[in-house]
């Protein structure tokens, strides 16, 4: 039995550094793991900031969302979460999530093959109280439309308290860029292929499923010879050229920097 199964009829209830209450961000995910603690399994998605209200959590610092496994509305929630790194928003389309966010696939989604690196999601915060009186971060997922360049290769930025970034940069996998998948996603499977039924023999050790195609290296940033202005972050100059970040990131897009 995974820890996983039963997922799709689960309920959907409304380590790092910490998203916090009353704001909202636009996150790409680098990883999401199972990891085993002194509380049981949990779930750990790490993240880097895109987009937030919230100035103690600016683009580029990397926080996490944990989901303790052993809680009731865990499945619910890692539910929700796939779901929305993939398109499928809850909301207006609980029958699909359910159908198509299986136990197969969530284990999929933990494996080393990290299917969801590079995706998107909206995420809100807000504290509520639980029936036994004990306040909690709850999170809110939702599906992202908007692609951005993937930062998963750039410098960490610190915030307040963090002395090392939170997810090393170089054991990231490359990712070509973020993106998302069409609200209402290819079919059969979320990930191009329909997820192994029980009774069908595993893959064989070393052989990797045939769901995602591996990823292009993506370019680190700022590229070789570019330096930031010493009077502004937010230019980079390369002998007497001289650009904004946006610009130059741009150019590392289409392969001219």
């Amino acid at each position: 039995m995974g820890i996983f199964d039963g997922i799709s009829e689960a309920s959907i209830s409304s380590g790092g550094l910490k998203l916090r209450d009353g704001h909202r961000y636009t996150l790409e995910i680098l990883s999401c793991i199972l990891k085993n603690g002194h509380f049981g399994q949990t779930f750990i998605a790490e993240t880097v900031v895109h987009e937030s209200d919230d100035p103690e959590r600016p683009p580029g610092c990397r926080p996490s969302w944990t989901c303790n496994m052993k809680h009731a509305n865990a499945k619910g929630n890692v539910l929700v979460f796939i779901g929305a790194a993939c398109g499928i928003d809850p909301k207006g389309n609980e029958a699909e999530l359910r159908r198509q966010v299986t136990s197969a696939v969530a284990e999929h989604v933990v494996s080393q093959h990290n299917p969801l690196r590079g995706k998107f999601v909206k995420c809100s915060v807000e504290e509520i109280e639980t029936k036994g009186k004990n306040e909690f971060l709850k999170h809110y997922f939702d599906p992202c439309t908007q692609t951005f360049p993937s930062r998963a290769n750039d410098e960490p930025v610190l915030v307040a308290g963090q002395t090392a970034p939170s997810t090393p940069t170089a054991s990231l996998p490359s990712m070509p860029g973020g993106f998302v998948l069409p609200t209402t996603p290819a079919l059969p499977g979320l990930f191009g292929t329909p997820p192994p039924i029980p009774g069908t023999p595993p893959a064989l050790p070393g052989t990797p499923p045939p769901i995602l195609a591996a990823a292009p290296p993506i370019p680190t940033f700022p590229p070789a010879g570019w330096v930031v202005h010493p009077d502004s972050a937010a230019h980079f100059f390369k002998g007497k050229v001289l650009v904004t970040e946006v610009e130059l990131r741009a150019l590392v897009a289409s392969g001219r920097a």
